[in-house]
């Protein structure tokens, strides 16, 4: 029988190096498909802040348990609202983005 906790989330990873600390970085979130008004609201702030556009929609998808962890990771790399932003993006059948 599956959590209801984690039913409806996927784990999405994404992984980098950070050359500043010398090390390779793996970040995985929790995550449900994104909700029609949410995705909307993202569309309608890209043009004025694509960074916080993609935060913000990240912040609405992702798993409860999670909020408080990629608050603090986008904190230290802010590029991650990007590329977690774009993935949700695109599962929703967005194109790449190019951000």
């Amino acid at each position: 029988m599956p959590d209801e906790n984690t039913s409806g989330y996927k784990e999405f990873k994404h992984s980098f190096n950070d050359p500043f600390a010398d090390i390779e970085i793996e970040k995985a979130f929790r995550f449900t498909r994104p909700k029609t008004p949410s995705v909307d609201r993202c569309q309608k702030q890209m043009m004025k802040s694509p960074a916080k556009a993609l935060e913000g929609l990240c912040l609405d998808a992702v798993h409860p348990d999670d909020k408080a962890q990629i608050q603090e990771d986008f904190k230290v790399y802010p590029g991650l609202a990007s590329a977690f932003g774009n993935e949700l993006l695109k599962a929703v059948g967005f194109g790449d983005l190019g951000n």
